[in-house]
């Protein structure tokens, strides 16, 4: 008895510690996000954000509208209040869901800015406390993993996606998934499966895009432990995991097979942009040109030329070093499986067929795109649902995670080279100059620009108008990630911010995939196809439409701006005679008498 009751404490001081040493580390890496990030810290207040007002306005509407629709009691994957009035499907929407519903009462209490603020910020956080816990894992060193947690959130892609693609920053899921499925392959226990299952299922609520990527690691995972896969306690865990992940994602996984069913996902076009958005061999070693250090020079023409937006993939030289260190030098029981996902994504992220320096040869033709070196992703083109990815460069992604763990593994290694009991400095002061190093190949200069998070004047008066009738912006637009009809050559999804402050349903609206259908659906509305063709967007046609067929189309505000001038669009709406709500001599509402 004495025994036992002398070991209970000592397990419990231990399990303190364990903890206490991890929100350390945790609280070091949410500091150095901010600090980091300190150009977009300083506007928490939500004076200034982080958008690009294009495809950024829709990730604010996104946090926005789902718990707005919720809290409603209405179905949040559907939304009848953009493309209005056919609607639109949101299955397949890149929605971030969970987002919205976690910074609801910061929406509330400070507004939907500061809410995109503080989610902009989060997803570099996280995405770096899911590193440092993953590292740690395989490495069981403290100061090599804050290194690699560090490392994941300077990752320079970052800023690039803070301007419009917040979302594709909230990367936390993929750290901790493979946290969750490295432990579940050294024990299928209940509790690493329950884990594995809800992280996999939760991701779908983040972003399904990491989904699909967590799905390609668990076949890679399962590869590499083929034998232990197929035994009986591991098929028995696994479709538990299944069927918790499912269970976890059922409501989106519902809102995506109701618009299968209904035949609402169309095809992919040609390569779905795939041939022109996949890393060039050089992207993983050509730096940002909005790196202060490297702009200028000819690294800074190179990023232009060949790695720029979505086929950049740079995650730092110093990285790259410590992690060819660990490649050749690191023993670890989880080296295999780490280098293989390395070697997996980063043949991924360099898309259908290879890049090298811009060239990729013409021997072969496919899709009407010439190519010399095919790739696997090829195949993953097309599997259906997973050709949705369709972006081969943010695959990078993952690579980089990968990449940052196992360069934990080679400075671990350098650390046990250099240490002794007496130099126990060595690992802190090793680990602190590697970040300091990266963080200077990482600097994030003046990117992403900030835009005022000013709502136009003009939108009080139709927020303070009763009723829930429709606002015709113009120009009139509707956009998806292929393309736009209306107002070719700008992109207005801007709107979409203008309308979380009136809440009334809007005429245009984006969205990440649009059903062919509903859109020729919307050409034929008369209003529509008239408007524009008065935008020059569609076939000379006779403007005839009445204040009377703006009431039956239940538009109740038509807004013009003059900073986006369509003059004949303009003159024709103006020569209705709607009387004028509002007027701040940019922005103009008419109210359409009901």
């Amino acid at each position: 008895m004495r025994e036992t009751s002398g070991e209970a404490p000592q397990e419990g001081e231990a399990a303190s510690r364990w903890r206490l040493t991890h929100a350390r580390a945790a609280l070091l890496l949410v500091l150095f996000t901010l600090l980091f990030y300190g150009r977009i810290t300083r506007h928490l207040s939500g004076d200034r954000i982080p958008s690009d007002m294009e495809d950024g306005a829709s990730v604010l509407w996104n946090l926005w509208y789902f718990p707005h629709r919720l809290f409603h009691g209405q179905n949040p994957f559907y939304a009848p209040d953009i493309f209005y009035p056919v609607g639109a499907p949101l299955g397949f929407h890149t929605y971030t869901p969970i987002l919205g519903l976690l910074v609801w009462p910061v929406t509330l209490l400070f507004g939907l800015p500061t809410a995109y603020v503080v989610v902009t910020l989060a997803g570099p956080a996280l995405s770096g406390i899911g590193a440092y816990v993953l590292a740690h894992h395989v490495t069981r060193e403290r100061w090599a993993s804050l290194f690699a947690g560090a490392a994941y959130v300077m990752l320079p892609d970052r800023v690039l996606r803070m301007g419009g693609h917040a979302n594709l920053n909230h990367t936390e899921m993929l750290p901790f998934a493979l946290w969750a499925l490295l432990r579940f392959y050294e024990e299928p226990s209940r509790r690493n499966t329950l884990t594995l299952g809800a992280l996999l299922g939760a991701s779908l609520w983040v972003e399904p895009i990491f989904t699909g990527f967590l799905v390609v690691a668990a076949a890679v995972v399962v590869a590499v432990h083929w034998r232990r896969t197929f035994t009986r306690p591991y098929v028995v865990a696994w479709g538990q995991a299944a069927a918790l992940a499912g269970l976890v994602g059922l409501p989106i996984l519902v809102a995506m097979a109701a618009q299968v069913m209904a035949g609402e996902l169309d095809p992919l076009p040609g390569w779905g942009a795939a041939d022109v958005t996949s890393a060039d061999l050089l992207s993983y070693v050509v730096p940002s040109a909005f790196n202060p250090v490297w702009a200028g020079t000819f690294l800074a023409e190179a990023y232009s030329r060949w790695t720029a937006g979505e086929r950049f993939a740079f995650a730092g030289w110093t990285l790259l070093a410590f992690a060819i260190t660990a490649a050749i030098t690191w023993t670890s029981s989880h080296k295999r499986t780490l280098l293989a996902l390395a070697a997996v994504f980063a043949v991924l992220s360099l898309g259908p067929f290879l890049r090298v320096a811009g060239h990729q040869g013409s021997l072969f033709g496919f899709l009407g795109v010439r190519f010399a070196v095919p790739l696997p992703y090829m195949a993953l083109h097309f599997v259906p649902i997973l050709n949705g990815l369709r972006i081969p460069g943010r695959f990078a992604l993952m690579t980089d995670l990968v990449f940052a763990v196992v360069a934990a593994g080679g400075l671990k290694w350098l650390t046990g080279r250099l240490a002794t009991p007496r130099r126990c400095w060595v690992a802190p002061a090793l680990a602190l100059c590697a970040t300091g190093l990266l963080a200077i190949e990482c600097l994030p200069g003046s990117v992403p620009v900030l835009h005022d998070a000013l709502i136009p004047g003009p939108y009080d008066a139709i927020a303070a108008d009763p009723g829930h009738r429709a606002v015709l912006e113009l120009p009139l637009q509707w956009r998806d990630g292929f393309g736009s009809l209306g107002d070719a050559g700008r992109d207005d999804t801007v709107f979409m911010y203008y309308a979380t402050h009136h809440g009334k349903p809007l005429s245009g609206g984006m969205v990440a995939r649009y059903p062919d259908a509903r859109e020729a659906r919307l050409r034929e509305i008369p209003v529509y196809r008239q408007i524009l063709s008065l935008q020059g967007d569609a076939e000379p046609a006779r403007a005839t439409f009445t204040a009377q067929d703006l009431r039956d189309l239940d538009i109740g505000y038509v807004v013009a701006h003059r900073d986006r001038p369509v003059p004949r669009a303009y003159d024709y709406v103006e020569s209705l005679d709607l009387p004028v709500l509002a007027d701040d001599g940019t922005t103009v509402v008419w109210r359409v008498p009901a």
